[in-house]
């Protein structure tokens, strides 16, 4: 039934964007990287110029280092470039008990994964961009947890955690 959906979405949406925007790349959907959904990505194909995922948690392509062989497979079996829209790489921190995603002792451990999953993925022929998850602190205060960005919840900047992305960039 998805498939079916999939298919029923994408062949109308694709050529409504075709002529509503034709100057503009075409990501579809982000992908969730621990369930990467082949079948409904082969439906998208036809009406994508590149695939979009999240790598997210410890899945496929989920996690702290660069997945080589999963995001090689992606490649190959779409012919389609990717982008990554929405990775976390967290640190601990002295307010909830947990962060929500992989999360790394301190900021200069994930100053050196995250310049090491940079390094790695753009250094294949067919990764095109990269974006960081998560612009300022969320708090889900029934889980004592937070969905941790680049700002704190008041506002205030990781300094260290801004200055890694930037240098990464």
């Amino acid at each position: 039934f998805l498939v079916l959906m999939a298919r029923e979405v994408y062949s109308h949406i694709g050529p409504l964007t075709r002529e509503l925007a034709p100057d503009t790349l075409v990501f579809g959907e982000r992908y969730v990287g621990r369930a990467l959904p082949w079948r409904v990505i082969q439906e998208a194909l036809p009406w994508i110029d590149a695939v979009s995922v999240q790598p997210a948690g410890t899945g496929q392509l989920g996690g702290t280092l660069f997945p080589k062989e999963a995001f090689d497979r992606l490649y190959e079996e779409t012919g389609k470039p990717i982008m990554i829209c929405d990775h976390p790489t967290s640190f601990n921190t002295a307010g909830p008990s947990s962060i929500g995603r992989p999360t790394l002792p301190d900021l200069a451990t994930v100053r050196q994964s995250h310049a090491r999953y940079l390094d790695e993925g753009l250094s294949t022929p067919y990764l095109i961009g990269y974006n960081r998850c998560q612009y300022i602190d969320r708090y889900k205060a029934a889980k004592d947890r937070i969905k941790q960005g680049l700002l704190q919840s008041d506002g205030s900047p990781y300094e260290e955690l801004v200055d890694t992305v930037r240098q990464n960039n």
